[in-house]
């Protein structure tokens, strides 16, 4: 996130800032699926996030809360 604002704030052409969002976005995706399976929860519930602002906000509570076993 912090890249992406950089890029933005120093006005980087768009094909860096797209070549950099692409290279991020499968880790960022697994990191994500893998941070909820560790609180019991599917990994398709990131998805939930992009349905709806409220969702956002269900997915940051789901993803710092602590591991269950």
């Amino acid at each position: 996130a912090v890249v992406c604002f950089l890029c933005g704030w120093f006005r980087v052409p768009d094909t860096v800032a797209s070549t950099w969002l692409l290279a991020t976005l499968i880790p960022f995706f697994s990191v994500s699926a893998r941070r909820l399976h560790d609180t019991n929860r599917s990994g398709w519930l990131q998805c939930v996030s992009w349905v709806m602002p409220v969702g956002t906000i269900m997915a940051i509570r789901w993803l710092i809360e602590p591991a269950r076993d």
